[in-house]
């Protein structure tokens, strides 16, 4: 990805360089400095000597730098984001200034490009929503063994929200159901949870939260509100689940395929950073998007 600015401008092929500054050096005292220039410890790591040595020894002005540095920093900026809004515009027809965020411009691309309206995405409110939002916990990252190896190898899995995305979601509306046959239920289901022994499976799976909204991983018994796949999934490795009642949802198929293979496709075959960071960032950020809360901001005088 992007390191710096110096990395977007080369990234997007802009003539307009950065320049090179030493802000480590700036304090107020130096506003009005003008003298010897500033030794080259004090700019940063990207400066080669042969630029210091281009910079004149005498009369260095802080002003006129200061200026000159600020006016090459935000006019290269604009070209990057008016290049980046080009490419946006060519690809989906989409201005980026009605969106204020990556997420929302994600967002906007699918459902005006990908957007399938026989497979209606509901927002959904109220309690259900409530209940249905204690199942969400996000990512989960465990380190499965203790043991310290001298020699290995490093292994990368790439794309993993992505891959998530390509398998089957819940939409159109919840239906309430007291079915107790798990293998006939798609969607969110309430009940317990009964974790297998540390002897069956050494590190659990399965999470939740106390009183304090403190994520843990219980060894007894717990209620949890669940996604089907997921409490199916586990149950291959030691879990028992007890239904209570879920909420049925109608199964989606390649939903957000469209979107994904696209992007994921773009990112692989990139000749240049730009694209390879866009098209990384378009697929991270689209899921997210939906688990966000609706807030409703309310004013009153």
């Amino acid at each position: 990805g992007f390191k710096s600015l110096e990395d977007i401008l080369n990234g997007f092929k802009i003539d307009i360089k950065k320049g090179n500054f030493p802000h480590i050096w700036v304090d107020k005292n130096k506003l009005n400095y003008i003298g010897v220039k500033p030794d080259i410890k004090y700019y940063n790591d990207n400066i080669t000597l042969d630029e210091y040595n281009n910079i004149p020894l005498n009369n260095w002005n802080f002003k006129n730098n200061c200026e000159k540095y600020i006016i090459a920093d935000t006019k290269g900026l604009f070209e990057a984001i008016y290049k980046f809004h080009i490419s946006c515009f060519s690809k989906y027809n989409l201005n980026i200034t009605d969106y204020l965020t990556l997420p929302s411009l994600a967002m906007g691309i699918f459902t005006s490009n990908f957007y399938n309206e026989d497979h209606k995405i509901k927002l959904i409110k109220g309690n259900v929503e409530k209940e249905i939002r204690t199942a969400y916990f996000g990512g989960m990252v465990q380190v499965l063994s203790d043991k310290v190896i001298n020699k290995g190898y490093a292994y990368d899995l790439n794309s993993q929200y992505p891959y998530a995305m390509l398998n089957d979601m819940p939409i159109d509306d919840p239906i309430f159901s007291t079915e107790k046959d798990l293998n006939k239920i798609f969607g969110f289901v309430y009940g317990t949870i009964i974790p297998p022994s540390e002897e069956e499976l050494r590190v659990p799976l399965l999470r939740t939260r106390d009183e304090h909204g403190i994520t843990y991983f219980p060894r007894k018994p717990f209620k949890q509100m669940i996604f089907s796949e997921l409490i199916k999934e586990a149950l291959k490795y030691g879990y028992k689940f007890e239904v209570e009642y879920s909420y049925l949802f109608k199964k989606g198929k390649d939903i957000f395929k469209d979107y994904v293979l696209l992007h994921y496709n773009d990112k692989q075959n990139a000749k240049d950073i730009v694209i390879k960071s866009m098209s990384k960032l378009l697929l991270n950020s689209l899921y997210g998007k939906f688990g966000m809360k609706e807030i409703e901001s309310i004013i009153k005088i």
